[in-house]
């Protein structure tokens, strides 16, 4: 039997048991249904061999239109993940800054010294604080930007009262506990009320006998807490600043009296922490005017060349080191330095203390200043 496509008009041959059935064109690939009336016969020469096409049978099927799949809208939800990365990325600049802003101060209390790591840590800080405030998020933004303004500098001056107070606190409660303790009578026969002390044995118990102070000249050395002093010499001059902010390097404008000398740890293992060292100097001339050191108390934002400040000191390393003051009046001919120096060990934690209080003097005059 010969059928026609009733889509595309293709002439196709077709068996007679496809008669009511529905069929797919070979062309265009739709589905149409072979007439009843059509009547089966031999292929006669009025179709092609070109247009003549198998026909692919199919499974008998009530003829319904081909509806085009539509996929169903996800729901909202379904893009939640895509919703949170984005606001993760917009908190970004936030949490970067926070996590900057950690570190700085982390660095800051392991120790000040520190300066060239935690202070691009707070301007990286500040920088994501104001990208923060450009992504909306302004509440974390102001409050990142105001801390990294106002908290670096107050930690930076409170840190060193607060170890200097704790150092003390330390040093006092270290004195206290060793006292000897009072010791008392076991009964009250063991008291002997007869015995009176001789004003010698009284002298004695109430004034211990004073430690001798060496007395030292340019050239001299001794050797207190382990650490070897060697006293080199004094001059007039002026003193470089270096900048802990930047590299800039300024000279003062006015001269100071230089005492050099040298550090050298003698002890076989030991660290000793060397915390304002000389605190507890002065300067004295024949008129009893006196001289405090300078820079060795004063939280400084400045480095003095040739001045060690605060520093730590292995078993046989030996540093330079200044004692600085301000230059004594111009009649003064002979000059003595009296000493305490600061010499620390570890007990804890960031709790240092000190060694003991032992001193030293130097002697000189005018003519041996250079």
């Amino acid at each position: 039997m010969k059928v026609v496509c009733l889509h595309c008009g293709t002439k196709l041959k077709a068996p007679d048991e496809y008669k009511g059935k529905t069929i797919i064109c070979p062309k265009c690939k739709q589905h149409f249904k072979v007439p009843l009336e059509t009547v089966s016969g031999i292929a006669d020469n009025f179709l092609s061999q070109k247009e003549t096409k198998e026909v692919t049978k199919v499974q008998q099927q009530p003829q319904t239109p081909i509806q085009p799949i539509q996929t169903p809208l996800a729901p909202s939800s379904q893009f939640m993940p895509q919703t949170e990365v984005k606001t993760n990325v917009k908190q970004g600049a936030l949490i970067g800054g926070c996590v900057c802003f950690a570190l700085g101060i982390i660095f800051m209390f392991i120790s000040l010294w520190t300066i060239i790591i935690y202070t691009p840590l707070f301007f990286a800080a500040f920088v994501l604080s104001i990208a923060a405030m450009a992504q909306r998020k302004i509440l974390g933004g102001v409050l990142l930007l105001i801390g990294t303004v106002i908290i670096p500098p107050t930690l930076f001056f409170a840190i060193p009262a607060f170890k200097k107070v704790r150092a003390i606190a330390t040093q006092i409660e270290t004195q206290t506990t060793s006292l000897p303790a009072q010791q008392t009578p076991s009964s009250a026969a063991a008291i002997d009320t007869n015995y009176t002390p001789s004003p010698t044995q009284q002298t004695s118990r109430t004034e211990p006998p004073k430690p001798t102070i060496p007395e030292l000249h340019f050239g001299d050395s001794v050797v207190i807490d382990d650490i070897k002093i060697t006293i080199q010499g004094a001059r007039i001059g002026y003193i470089e600043k270096r900048s802990l902010f930047g590299d800039s390097v300024r000279k003062s404008d006015t001269q100071y009296l230089l005492v050099d000398l040298t550090l050298e740890n003698m002890s076989i293992g030991k660290i000793i922490y060397l915390q304002n060292i000389w605190e507890k100097t002065k300067l004295i001339d024949e008129f009893d005017n006196i001289e405090g050191t300078k820079f060795s108390d004063d939280i400084m934002t400045e480095s003095i060349t040739g001045f060690i400040g605060s520093a730590k000191i292995k078993p046989h390393e030996k540093l330079q080191d200044t004692i600085i003051f301000d230059l004594p009046v111009d009649a003064a001919k002979q000059f003595i330095i009296e000493s305490d120096p600061g010499f620390w060990k570890s007990v804890g934690e960031d709790r240092v203390r000190q060694l003991s209080d032992s001193s030293f003097k130097i002697k000189f005059t005018r003519d041996q200043i250079k």
